[in-house]
Order: C-alpha cells, then structure tokens, then sequence
C-alpha cells in the first residue's frame, strides 16, 4: 500500500501544491476586501488549508 501511495505522490504532488498554494494565495489576497465579515472568512479559511497543504 505505501509503494502505491508513493507512485501516487510522485505523481500528483506537484499538481497539489500548485493547487493548494493557489488556493491559500487566493484566500489570503480575498482579505483585503473591505466587508469585515468576508474578511475574517478568507483569513479563517486560509489557515486550515496552508495547515492541510504543509503536511503532504
């Protein structure tokens, strides 16, 4: 099962951190919005997917 895993990693990795670098830049730029609510959003959602993204 871990060689299998680790082709798959092999693989797909680069694609996951593109996309999940993408996704925290997104977020974080989102904050500037002037709404406070959309603001404190894309700074709590950015933090749980830069935590999930640095574990791989």
């Amino acid at each position: 099962f871990q060689s299998q895993t680790g082709m798959c990693y092999k693989r797909t990795g680069a694609t996951i951190l593109v996309t999940s670098a993408c996704n925290i830049l997104c977020f974080i730029l989102a904050a500037i919005i002037p709404i406070p609510a959309m603001r404190t959003f894309c700074l709590q959602v950015s933090q749980p997917v830069h935590s999930s993204s640095s574990c791989l």
